[in-house]
């Protein structure tokens, strides 16, 4: 790989991680960008699942307080994700690529079409009333004080959200493209908890898939290394950046950018696989 490459893929990286921070996208961005500079499709998505960690990184730095406040559901989504994780990355590996190339273009467009999917966000009833954001006695945000208190009810450990998370989590190890914003939309659906609870567990159950999946793809050399370090340094990048350019970003605007660059990709990926 030569140095105007390794160059190409940091600034991918950086969008990557732009993107992955503020609408669950990051595939749409790196994936290609590995395919253009002559990765394989198969090694390129799991360099870009090892590239990406860094945006998981990151988000659960970010995340502490709510991660605090749900902190035993945390545990059960990041098991969840590692489990999830190594049997996406094993059917990756296992399938024929042929399969790989058939299913990328569906699961790109999918993709796409899910980040119009616009999560639930805290409401009269779920956000926190100033007065009690005023007298936590740590200091944490609102949005990390009005967690339900663990029990038998907690839609967050329903059966059916428990087989939904495993189903997300074993596609993230497996391609990815997307996992965040289905998982986001799955977590609203489910009254999970607010927006910013359920944005930080997203990050540890589809994080923590990408994590196991990657070290299956290292002890299997299927990662190109170059190109996975140049997007590890541009995803941690993107990612610290972007919470203060999202501020003043309408968010429709992002949404409805990502979806029709995805679909776009998905058109022309169809044309590469299926022609």
């Amino acid at each position: 790989m030569g140095i105007w490459q390794f160059v190409f893929l940091i600034i991918a990286g950086i969008a990557a991680g732009f993107v992955g921070y503020s609408v669950g996208l990051a595939s749409l961005v790196s994936f290609p960008a590995t395919l253009a500079v002559g990765v394989p499709p198969v090694m390129s998505s799991a360099t870009n699942t090892a590239g990406n960690v860094g945006i998981t990184i990151g988000g659960c730095l970010g995340a502490r307080p709510e991660l605090r406040a749900r902190k035993d559901l945390a545990v059960i989504y990041a098991v969840i994700g590692l489990a999830g994780g190594v049997i996406g990355a094993l059917l990756l590996l296992k399938l024929p690529a042929r399969f790989f190339e058939y299913s990328v273009p569906p699961f790109i467009g999918l993709s796409a079409l899910l980040i119009l999917v616009k999560p639930k966000k805290p409401g009269a009833k779920d956000a926190a009333p100033k007065e009690n954001a005023a007298s936590a006695p740590d200091g944490t945000s609102a949005s990390a004080v009005p967690a339900p208190a663990p029990s038998k009810r907690d839609p967050g450990r329903s059966p059916i959200m428990l087989a939904a998370m495993s189903l997300l989590s074993i596609y993230s190890g497996y391609f990815g493209a997307g996992s965040g914003t289905a998982t986001l939309a799955v977590l609203s659906v489910g009254k999970v908890g607010p927006y910013a609870q359920i944005n930080a567990l997203k990050t540890i159950g589809c994080g923590f898939g990408n994590i196991s999946a990657t070290i299956v793809f290292i002890a299997t050399g299927v990662i190109h290394w170059p190109a996975m370090i140049a997007l590890f340094i541009g995803s941690t990048i993107g990612s610290r950046l972007a919470p203060a350019v999202v501020r003043r970003v309408p968010e429709n605007i992002m949404r409805g950018f990502a979806c029709a660059a995805g679909l776009v990709l998905a058109v022309y990926l169809g044309f590469r696989y299926y022609g």
